[in-house]
């Protein structure tokens, strides 16, 4: 009789006669709920392998299918090939246009922020000389006594002036040399995706023309770690995250 978790979970025993020996009641629930436990483990497992041995069942069928007719195997061979190359071309489109639009961005924002800088540079000397000038003639109409002060005053603002657009003028060239060298990463990953996107489908093609010639494919020791990794197009790029980060 086939024993099933339910047989064990459902199965009732008789109480021993008066004066008999038995086994203690709460020992023996555990024990069946442990068995019952184990026959469900094993149910499951048995369930899984049948499906895994239909899959391969499956699997086998259609190998041999293919096998029986090279051409039908030609045919999705040069399938094959053929979405893989455009697969390759349409990543190699898309990177290429993630870089120059990224490249152009960097650019405009660079530009951008000298222009802002030296205005507001010359904005801020042109307003210390103004203040300079009033400065000395208010000093002048009162009397020279006053003069040399307000000399002194309109120079240390000048001195002030100059320094902040020499400050500025200075943080402007560090961002745009970190800039510039986000966008040389940017390029040496980009040569570097597509050197590694050729080798990965060159190695995908050959495998396939072995299928079709009816040759084993040769094993590729260590060849995964040259499969280009794919990245999340919602990802930031390096440069971009700088600028966003320079932006606020």
């Amino acid at each position: 009789m086939r024993l099933t978790p339910a047989d064990v979970h459902n199965v009732a025993f008789k109480k021993p006669s008066l004066g008999k020996r038995g086994y203690d009641e709460d020992e023996v629930d555990v024990f069946l709920d442990l068995v019952e436990q184990e026959l469900a483990r094993l149910a499951d497992e048995n369930s899984d392998l049948r499906e895994r041995v239909a899959e391969l069942e499956s699997k086998l069928e259609n190998v041999t299918k293919h096998e029986g007719s090279g051409e039908t195997a030609s045919a999705q061979a040069a399938k094959i090939i053929g979405l893989a190359q455009e697969m390759a071309d349409r990543l190699t489109s898309d990177a290429r246009q993630e870089s120059d639009s990224t490249l152009a961005d960097a650019k405009e924002k660079s530009k951008n922020m000298v222009t802002e800088a030296r205005d507001k540079s010359a904005a801020m000397v042109k307003d210390a000389r103004e203040k300079a000038e009033t400065i000395v003639t208010a000093a002048r109409e009162k009397g020279d006594g006053e003069l040399s002060a307000a000399q002194e005053r309109a120079e240390s603002l000048k001195s002030d002036a100059e320094r902040q657009h020499t400050e500025i003028l200075g943080a402007i060239n560090e961002q745009r040399r970190v800039l510039e060298g986000r966008i040389d990463q940017l390029r040496t990953f980009e040569r570097e995706y597509r050197v590694r996107l050729k080798a990965y489908l060159e190695s995908q093609l050959e495998d396939l023309t072995s299928m079709t010639s009816g040759s084993q494919p040769a094993p590729r020791a260590a060849h995964d770690e040259d499969e280009p990794e794919i990245v999340d197009e919602e990802s930031e790029s390096p440069v971009q995250a700088e600028l966003v980060t320079n932006g606020s």
